[in-house]
């Protein structure tokens, strides 16, 4: 991923600071965001403020959707954070792709929202990541990409919930 071209960027690096970064951004999001993330690192994805942030957009109107694509479903789902709870609680909300290429634990995690803010998380501990929520041109080439992905990649059937 390139990441020179993000404007108007904040670095951040704390785990914490992630989690407030993508608040911020969901609480921006009026109708899609978009989640690429090899394992859903549980430092930000399974954080109880981040998944009630989440679940906020997902019934703040009937139009709202949520992507997010993966690697690894297996392990998501051996892990059962908050995230994928929220899924099954909103299925018609929140969709999981399993990413149809090579798979990449130590893939960067993003989350894009309409098109217009982003958020980098890399797999390495000791990376800086990145957010922005004003950067247009970077997020329209990254939810481009990901769309691309995404229409590639087939539904994660590991992790829906079966009724009987």
């Amino acid at each position: 991923m390139r990441y020179n071209t993000i404007n108007n960027v904040q670095t951040i690096e704390t785990a914490d600071a992630f989690i407030d970064a993508a608040v911020n951004l969901l609480q921006q999001a009026s109708r899609t965001v978009r989640i690429r993330s090899a394992l859903l690192d549980p430092s930000l994805f399974d954080s109880l403020v981040f998944n009630e942030a989440l679940s906020a957009f997902a019934r703040q109107s009937r139009f709202s959707e949520i992507h997010i694509l993966i690697d690894y479903p297996n392990i998501i789902l051996q892990r059962s954070g908050r995230t994928l709870a929220l899924a099954r609680r909103l299925s018609d909300k929140i969709t999981f792709r399993h990413y149809f290429d090579q798979a990449d634990e130590f893939r960067d995690s993003m989350m894009l929202i309409d098109q217009q803010g982003i958020l980098v998380k890399p797999a390495s501990a000791e990376a800086k990541g990145y957010f922005s929520l004003s950067d247009k041109i970077a997020t329209k080439e990254f939810a481009e990409q990901f769309q691309k992905e995404w229409e590639l990649s087939l539904l994660a059937r590991e992790l829906r919930q079966l009724a009987l």
